[in-house]
């Protein structure tokens, strides 16, 4: 889903992805697109169609699966999809099929034979991503035309080595950083630098930075990195003028117009990638990098606790 001027548009995954490098895990992989097309009249007739929920949902929901509104009604209608009836499982089956009892008990409650396509109203996974699902990322490709724009883009306009940036700080962001107080150990993606099982709490610094902040880091990284280009990816406020006044020598480069999937490939190309560790787009940076040689890795207000202890 992609969201431009407040309206929510819905891209086909294959739009930015390689659905043949997710075909190296499970060859059996489709598009959505590709389902519709050419399973879905056969498996999957409109008049058969059933939508999957729980009952704790369906409860607050007028007794039924469909939901509307954004995204849960919109993606559907995005893809012509209506829903002839609902199908309601009790609150003891979980999504977590690791769980061997678990995935049994979806294969006795809903067999293939009879119940050949699951469309769920919620996304059948955890978020944050869980350990064990992290090492899956390296499956997922960039599609050579958003690789050959992005290295375009960084042999015309980036100096090597170049530190990349992203700074997250939407009026939107301000507010889901208010959480961010120092209690809690977890808040979002902050699994990708504080870890899946900190008792540190998430602070401020580390989920919204002010401009001295993020002067003063880089400074310091400059220092180690010695890098020849700053280049920054932002969702709202680049803060280009200030990082430019405090780094004369370097080339301090934004992308105009912005195109997010570029700037994340240029991310997880850089020499050292410093995010944000709330956020989920920091966090694909951050987990693209884990697959590669020689990339290193920080985050805006956080220093790891062995550092801590050598200081």
């Amino acid at each position: 889903m992609q969201s431009t001027a407040g309206q929510s548009e819905y891209i086909p995954f294959d739009s930015y992805f390689d659905v043949d490098a997710i075909k190296e895990y499970y060859p059996d992989v489709i598009t959505l697109g590709d389902f519709i097309d050419h399973l879905a009249p056969t498996y999957w007739p409109p008049n058969e169609r059933a939508a999957y929920c729980s009952r704790r949902l369906a409860d607050v929901n007028d007794g039924k699966c469909p939901r509307t509104g954004n995204p849960h009604g919109t993606f559907w209608e995005a893809h012509n999809i209506e829903f002839a009836k609902s199908e309601i499982w009790e609150d003891q089956m979980h999504y977590n099929v690791d769980y061997e009892p678990w995935r049994q008990l979806w294969g006795e409650t809903y067999p293939p034979g009879t119940h050949p396509v699951l469309a769920l109203m919620n996304a059948p996974a955890f978020t944050p991503i869980q350990p064990q699902a992290e090492e899956l990322h390296k499956y997922l490709k960039w599609l050579p035309d958003i690789v050959e724009e992005g290295e375009a883009f960084i042999k015309e306009n980036i100096d090597r080595p170049y530190i990349g940036i992203h700074l997250r700080n939407g009026a939107d962001w301000s507010r889901t950083c208010e959480l961010a107080d120092g209690n809690h150990p977890r808040l979002m993606s902050s699994h990708q630098c504080m870890g899946h099982y900190s008792k540190e709490g998430v602070t401020k610094e580390m989920c919204l930075q002010s401009e001295e902040q993020v002067v003063k880091e880089l400074q310091e990284l400059v220092a180690k990195h010695k890098p020849e280009t700053i280049f920054i990816a932002t969702d709202h406020v680049s803060m280009e003028d200030e990082i430019q006044d405090a780094f004369p020598d370097l080339k301090v480069v934004v992308m105009s117009p912005e195109r997010p999937q570029v700037d994340l490939y240029i991310l997880e190309q850089s020499d050292h990638f410093v995010g944000n560790c709330v956020s989920a787009f920091s966090g694909h940076v951050t987990r693209t990098r884990l697959t590669m040689e020689g990339k290193t890795t920080s985050h805006l207000g956080y220093v790891p606790q062995h550092v801590k202890d050598e200081l």
